[in-house]
């Protein structure tokens, strides 16, 4: 159950975590994009309280 003044904050997810060619910060195997389905998820049950 998420209380409504609760906001789901997302902190820097940028496209370099996503490729170890562009930087040594990078997910291994492809694990950035394993967690698309659950900030798309979070987000929708955070509807306008998401920054």
């Amino acid at each position: 159950m998420i209380n409504d003044d609760e906001w789901l904050v997302v902190i820097d997810r940028q496209e370099a975590f996503a490729h170890n060619e562009w930087s040594r910060w990078a997910c291994s195997d492809g694990a950035y994009y394993q967690t698309d389905k659950n900030y798309t998820r979070l987000a929708k049950a955070y509807g306008d309280r998401v920054a």
